[in-house]
């Protein structure tokens, strides 16, 4: 009933050519969080590679458990709840819907406790806890 794809992200070759660029920054030991889109999803492929990244997201996609998957990820770095993939809520197919359900995300939280204390400067408002690990 819920199996039926709607949109597929495969992206553009404008689309992969800037994930490339953004994934390029992206160190070992960083701590990612993934929006909707074919662009979010072509940097979660590039990952694949990385060691020891984290999950700190409001949403928790087929990108971040391909990563999990591959061994990419440890949580080990976050400097926010070490050790654990935080997401708010999961979006995707039924594969990540089994894999919610069996313990991959260990964690949903509430949205205010995933993005932590913001912090307002000007007109922008900052994901303060959060950004205060290393590699985010």
């Amino acid at each position: 009933m819920y199996d039926t794809i709607l949109v597929t992200l495969d992206g553009t070759a404008t689309d992969r050519a800037i994930a490339a660029n953004v994934g390029a920054l992206v160190e070992d030991g960083a701590t990612i969080q993934f929006g909707i889109g074919s662009i979010p999803m072509s940097i979660g492929k590039l990952l694949a590679g990385r060691k020891d990244l984290g999950i700190h997201s409001e949403m928790f996609c087929r990108s971040h458990l391909e990563l999990i998957e591959a061994g990419s990820v440890s949580n080990a770095h976050k400097g926010l709840h070490d050790g654990v993939s935080v997401a708010t809520f999961a979006l995707g197919d039924a594969k990540v819907r089994r894999n919610g359900e069996s313990g991959k995300i260990e964690e949903f939280r509430i949205g205010d406790k995933v993005l932590a204390i913001m912090e307002r400067s000007g007109d922008t408002l900052t994901p303060k806890a959060v950004m205060s690990g290393d590699k985010i």
